[in-house]
């Protein structure tokens, strides 16, 4: 992605568990989503973008 998109959200997994942060506003939230399936989802999509990616301050 490029460095100056903005995210204001998170994703963190671990083990069998993706948990998704959204901590903008008054109200700021979490959700855990606890499967195998959809952790190991998340952690293809990752490494798909890792792979894409490039060394720093390179084109």
């Amino acid at each position: 992605m490029p460095l100056k998109m903005e995210s204001p959200s998170w994703v963190m997994i671990y083990k069998d568990v993706v948990l998704i942060a959204i901590p903008q506003g008054d109200m700021p939230f979490a959700f855990e989503i606890t499967s195998q399936q959809v952790a190991d989802s998340f952690k293809n999509y990752f490494e798909w973008f890792w792979k894409q990616s490039k060394p720093f301050g390179k084109s």
